[in-house]
């Protein structure tokens, strides 16, 4: 399973890691450290550690993330019984907004057994889809989304 999850994770090209999110928290500390290391005698000690140590708090949430992530794949999987389930179901993990299409080309099914398997994941609330759309739906891993923005 999991090597599944990393290969469809390795096919992403965005970055994960975002320090400036944790920066911004500190935004007053983060100048006036930045500052310090101006002039004649730049405090390099302060700069780096703070530097450092958002960097571990920033890693120690996408750390949360992952296990909330990978959690949610095992009780996912655990309700699936074809590798074409399971493989759509991961494929989701890396593009949690999706169509019946990209999930086909990603997965290397056809889109008739695409839209056959997201349809059994819809049926047990694993990504949604709106009732109304017939053509071109999309799909969406909400709990991704929701795990992936929560700061």
């Amino acid at each position: 399973m999991f090597e599944q999850i990393r290969t469809f994770s390795a096919a992403s090209q965005q970055p994960i890691f975002f320090v400036s999110e944790e920066l911004e928290r500190e935004k007053a500390r983060y100048y006036d450290l930045l500052n310090g290391v101006r002039g004649e005698k730049p405090d390099w000690y302060a700069w780096i550690k703070f530097f450092l140590e958002a960097s571990l708090r920033m890693a120690e949430n996408l750390l949360e993330k992952l296990h909330q992530c990978e959690a949610l794949a095992r009780r996912g999987a655990s309700q699936l019984s074809t590798e074409n389930e399971k493989r759509v179901w991961f494929y989701s993990f890396n593009a949690p907004q999706f169509t019946a299409s990209d999930a086909a080309s990603a997965c290397d099914i056809t889109p008739q057994t695409a839209r056959k398997v997201l349809g059994k994941l819809g049926s047990l609330e694993l990504i949604y889809t709106d009732k109304v759309t017939h053509r071109n739906k999309k799909y969406y891993n909400y709990e991704v989304l929701r795990i992936l923005n929560q700061k």
